[in-house]
């Protein structure tokens, strides 16, 4: 069968780039999520452990005019954790 394009697997989830800093007794966080939105991204911090996760979905796409030929974007699911040296105030942390 003749297609014509590359395939190529997609990759399944975005990944987490992050860097982090101490500064002052505190700690910043920047992280990089490429293609996701704000409001699809959660932080939640348990003691001295930071989780970042993100969840991409799936746009559903129908045609009535013909098929689909290639399909790569698909729902998944990107986390990323560490522990930091001491504990965390979960009410003097914030997020941007």
């Amino acid at each position: 069968m003749f297609f014509p394009w590359r395939t190529e697997l997609a990759q399944a989830a975005p990944r987490i780039k992050l860097d982090l800093s101490e500064k002052y007794y505190s700690y910043a966080v920047k992280a990089e999520i490429p293609g996701e939105r704000r409001e699809d991204i959660d932080i939640r911090i348990d003691g001295n452990q930071v989780t970042i996760s993100a969840e991409v979905k799936t746009e559903k796409e129908e045609r009535e005019d013909g098929r689909v030929l290639r399909r790569e974007r698909q729902q998944a699911h990107a986390s990323r954790s560490f522990t930091l040296a001491c504990l965390v105030d979960e009410t003097k942390s914030d997020a941007k």
